[in-house]
């Protein structure tokens, strides 16, 4: 059995392909001759494409600031567990010797400076009494960095056994001889080395001094008896 197939005219004059198979070389984009199905399957297709190629970004990125650690006090000299003697000025009833002590120190300074002060009582007595500060810039905790605290006792300060501590923090209300809100305003941006001092008591016999039975943050190798090396 034989079928017979009808001829198809496949002219380009006859309008039997889409606009854009016809099209010749040079001709711009003809959308119009696309049926609807057509043109909403380009549509379907632009938008998956463009959904592919990434997500759009539309708010800044935010970044956490850098935590600041708390300064470390190394290679005290004298050493904390060494009692120190400040007698009084030959000649001047009521002003003391300066005493110097030198130290490292190991801090991140992301954010500023790093700030020193010296307190008498500290933190019995509120404000502090200032005997030494300065601002020792900026450094890493990686890189030791020398420093020396020359000990001015104020006149005033009572003869006897006193607590001196070394305070260094990135917060300036420590060079005013106090600290905001108790140390609040700088807790865990604080490190601090003490040590027990006989001032203006240089007179024979000799008055040992005898600190408080728990002295407080006195250095790694600090002693809590109060007994003299």
């Amino acid at each position: 059995m034989s079928y017979s197939v009808r001829p198809q005219n496949l002219s380009v004059d006859r309008s039997t392909m889409t606009g854009l198979s016809g099209r010749r070389s040079g001709e711009r984009c003809d959308f119009h001759d696309l049926t609807c199905v057509a043109r909403t399957s380009l549509l379907i297709l632009a938008v998956m494409a463009l959904s592919s190629a990434g997500c759009l970004v539309t708010d800044s990125p935010t970044f956490k600031q850098p935590v600041e650690l708390p300064p470390i006090l190394t290679n005290l000299n004298p050493p904390a567990s060494r009692i120190l003697k400040i007698p009084r000025k030959p000649g001047s009833p009521n002003e003391y010797v300066q005493e110097t002590i030198r130290f490292d120190v190991r801090s991140d300074d992301l954010q500023g400076p790093l700030y020193g002060a010296a307190g008498v009582d500290f933190p019995q007595s509120k404000p502090f009494i200032l005997a030494w500060k300065a601002i020792l810039g900026t450094g890493t905790l990686g890189t030791p960095r020398p420093a020396a605290c020359q000990l001015a006792i104020p006149s005033y300060v009572e003869p006897g056994c006193h607590s001196i501590s070394i305070l260094l923090s990135h917060q300036g209300t420590i060079l005013g001889g106090g600290i905001e809100g108790d140390a609040g305003s700088v807790e865990g941006d604080l490190g601090i080395a003490t040590w027990w001092a006989q001032i203006g008591i240089d007179e024979a016999p000799y008055q040992a001094c005898e600190p408080d039975p728990v002295p407080g943050d006195a250095g790694a190798d600090a002693r809590t008896d109060g007994g003299a090396p």
